[in-house]
């Protein structure tokens, strides 16, 4: 099964990745697409990319595609991780990410609308009742590079999405 899009980068290494692990004896009963960040600066309109996703998924016997948002942005909550991850020296406590939220939740309301419009399922982990601190007007705890959900909030998050994705036995 191939699916001859011209998309974006992510998008079509993702395509790509489906066409390697799918295997027409085993079709996949649940799709996951975990979407980052990174595409919040580009602006753009994602449907047509989300479609085909969306679409490659079904065709390969997923019952169930679900797309889940990007976590917020946070304050740093370690230096060294921030300087790990980015190179940046920032001390713990530094709003640095707080510049791009706007851009990273405009993205992720978007994303939400295209995903659903296709016909997919878009799981928002804003939705999943993780108390954490103010992280300009999102409540979310604060992780070590500030970016990337870690350690126990990254359980928590797991947790929720398993609770609303996979059938109950």
């Amino acid at each position: 099964m191939t699916l001859d899009v011209n998309r974006g980068f992510t998008s079509a290494k993702l395509l790509k990745r489906l066409e390697e692990i799918y295997d027409p004896g085993m079709p996949p009963d649940i799709v996951y697409v975990f979407a980052g960040g990174n595409d919040a600066r580009k602006n753009k309109d994602f449907s047509n990319a989300v479609r085909g996703i969306i679409e490659y998924a079904n065709d390969s016997g997923a019952v169930n595609v679900f797309w889940v948002g990007p976590p917020p942005q946070t304050r740093i909550g370690s230096a060294s991780a921030a300087k790990s991850a980015f190179g940046l020296t920032r001390p713990a406590g530094d709003p640095y990410w707080f510049k791009s939220t706007p851009q990273r939740e405009a993205y992720n309301d978007k994303l939400k609308s295209q995903v659903e419009s296709a016909g997919g399922v878009f799981l928002d982990v804003r939705d999943a009742g993780i108390i954490g601190e103010d992280q300009s007007g999102v409540s979310w705890p604060t992780q070590p590079d500030g970016v990337h959900t870690e350690g126990e909030t990254a359980t928590q998050a797991a947790r929720w999405i398993a609770s609303q994705s996979v059938p109950k036995t």
